[in-house]
């Protein structure tokens, strides 16, 4: 609904599908990741993330393009600093994302770690009970609240895992990781729905994630130098 870095997310758009044509698909995986914000104000959420990989000169990196889809997660009243109020309402986070990995293989297992870019686009909905509560406590002049919403913006992951393989071509995977990102809760007042009082907010959380990965190998996998 509010977007305040669009170049970023464009960025994205066009580094995406440009980064996955580069090498032929090796894998594809699905994994449900568990978040946990570090910080009070947020709740906890599980994302469904898919991912392609691509392998990259030298073999032990490797490029994801992925997706994840979260479930709804509840925002507290600490997020406007009001300890009182249990619940002003819910978000759910669409987040595109490309990161690249290194890692090595040691007979079944693989550990692999990397970084990666994402975009997060957090879509709300304000419960009733938090309608007419003051946007700023002790300070009438913000207004009351009347409608909640986020930014759009970009975020840095880390991410770190295994994964053991099984019978069919599936590999077993599981790993931790953190993701950051720096956004803004827009809320419109009741007064008047023409302004909007953006206040500052910090995304950070820890995640864990189990998935399966498949090995879909279309195209040749690069060899080393010198093989043939």
């Amino acid at each position: 609904m509010w977007t305040r870095t669009p170049l970023a997310l464009l960025a994205l758009a066009l580094l995406w599908p440009a980064a996955a044509a580069a090498q032929p698909l090796q894998e594809v995986g699905a994994s449900v990741w568990h978040a946990v914000p570090f910080f009070p104000g947020f709740g906890f959420r599980e994302s469904l993330s898919l991912t392609a990989d691509s392998h990259l000169t030298p073999r032990w990196f490797r490029l994801r393009p992925g997706l994840r889809v979260s479930s709804a997660a509840s925002i507290e009243g600490r997020a406007l600093r009001q300890p009182s109020v249990q619940l002003l309402g819910s978000f759910v986070e669409l987040s595109p994302s490309l990161a690249i990995l290194a890692g090595q293989e040691l007979d079944r297992v693989r550990l692999q770690a990397g970084l990666g870019f994402a975009y997060h686009l957090r879509f709300a909905q304000t419960d009733g009970a938090a309608v007419a509560l003051p946007i700023v406590p002790g300070a009438p002049a913000f207004g009351t609240v009347r409608q909640i919403g986020f930014t759009y913006d970009p975020g840095v992951d880390a991410l770190a895992e295994a994964e053991i393989s099984i019978p069919l071509g599936f590999r077993l995977v599981v790993g931790c990781g953190a993701s950051f990102a720096n956004a803004r809760m827009i809320v419109q007042p009741r007064e008047d729905p023409n302004v909007e009082v953006s206040i500052p907010e910090l995304f950070f959380t820890w995640h864990v994630q189990l998935g399966l990965r498949f090995t879909a190998r279309v195209g040749q996998e690069p060899r080393p130098p010198g093989e043939r």
